[in-house]
């Protein structure tokens, strides 16, 4: 009992000394770890919104997050929901580390490939309005591709055997620092025939020249650029004003858009290259309230229909036995109960991100890190939170 009425305490101690999103100009976030040049700027839940048991949740994930800046160095952006309501969102640390600048909640993250469900969603807008089927063949929208028998399904599910465009571009392409688009690629790809991983359909490999090409295939059925179809199909009707895919060569950094820091005790910046303009397997910059727009858009059927998701969440990676499986652009993870934990994980250039559901309970998780940490993807101690299993105040560091 003195355990719990101190924890409460604390809890509502912590929200007293925290800011809110909409800091007044000039005011200092509170500093967590001086020494190591982290700070954290809080962005507060309305705590009268949520129950006891939920505040004791907040609690012990604010405590679990404050071990990873404090062990991991973790910088980036946090939201937690469950039931359908955001229960927990903080950032910690900096947007810009040389201008001292923190993140904040309209802080924009590359998701890598947490951008998949995005490409895989526009694809079955399209199914949807009768513009394609998951059976037509890549030929179909590309008549000269040279890769035969390879539907779209295989695209979504990642099994089409095709080589993987992030490794067979080296051998061609002398500029590494010039960023290619989707054409170029898919030119080079047409032109020099690298050689399959196997054939169609025999298995499943995860592979972001799918998505390339799913990027290609919205734009030859929409007659719409990739961009601009997410941006009036996806970002727009979700209401993710924060969101969007900058062009590489035209574009400069925007206002909110987070550097990207290499993974060492330094603050060094990860350049740029020649991959950066590739678009569908990742590319899209978004914040993690914008990205929970876009999970309660999908469970709440606002974007696709039911049925439409109903079959994206049905694994298409049968072959070998076990929990784990791929849907449309979607990882899944079988639970004891029978219900599946739905999610796309991101990594490219410095970035980190964590994307994660479960319809169930309408439980989402959002990580957002732009300075590379491989414990942002250590999020089992949030969902043992969220199940009420209880989980050790503190992480310690891998031996």
């Amino acid at each position: 009992m003195i355990r719990k009425t101190l924890f409460g305490i604390l809890f509502f101690v912590s929200i007293w000394v925290w800011n809110s999103c909409g800091m007044a100009s000039g005011s200092e976030p509170k500093k967590h770890d001086p020494a190591k040049g982290l700070s954290v700027k809080p962005v507060v839940v309305d705590t009268t919104t949520l129950n006891a048991a939920e505040r004791h949740k907040a609690w012990q994930l604010d405590t679990l997050f404050l071990s990873k800046v404090k062990h991991y160095h973790f910088n980036g952006n946090v939201l937690i929901a469950q039931n359908g309501k955001v229960i927990y969102k903080k950032c910690f640390g900096f947007e810009d580390y040389k201008a001292k600048k923190n993140l904040t909640c309209n802080s924009a993250f590359q998701l890598a490939s947490s951008s998949k469900p995005m490409t895989a969603a526009a694809i079955m807008i399209l199914k949807e309005r009768g513009k394609l089927d998951y059976s037509d063949e890549v030929s179909k929208f590309i008549p000269e591709f040279p890769y035969k028998g390879i539907t779209i399904r295989m695209l979504l599910n990642h099994r089409s055997g095709l080589p993987n465009y992030e490794y067979f571009m080296e051998d061609y392409v002398s500029d590494h620092n010039t960023p290619l688009n989707n054409s170029q690629v898919l030119k080079i790809m047409m032109e020099k025939q690298p050689a399959v991983y196997s054939k169609p359909n025999k298995h499943f490999s995860y592979n972001n020249s799918n998505y390339l090409l799913l990027a290609v295939i919205i734009e030859k059925a929409s007659g719409t650029d990739y961009r601009t179809f997410l941006k009036k199909e996806i970002f727009e009707p979700c209401g993710m004003t924060c969101t969007y895919i900058p062009d590489r060569k035209k574009d400069t950094l925007r206002p909110g858009e987070t550097h990207n820091y290499k993974g060492t005790s330094k603050w060094e910046l990860t350049p740029f290259n020649f991959l950066d303009g590739v678009l569908g397997d990742k590319g899209v910059y978004s914040t993690m309230e914008d990205l929970y727009r876009f999970e309660r858009a999908m469970a709440e059927y606002k974007l696709l229909k039911a049925e439409t998701l109903e079959e994206a969440y049905k694994g298409g990676s049968n072959e070998k036995s076990g929990k784990r499986n791929y849907g449309f652009g979607w990882r899944l993870t079988d639970q004891p109960d029978g219900s599946k934990i739905i999610y796309h994980n991101g990594w490219w250039h410095g970035y980190n991100s964590v994307f994660m559901r479960r319809p169930k309970d309408q439980t989402a998780v959002i990580v957002l890190c732009n300075k590379y940490n491989t414990n942002t993807y250590h999020v089992s101690g949030v969902w043992e939170i969220l199940d009420g299993k209880g989980v050790s105040v503190e992480e310690k560091p891998e031996e």
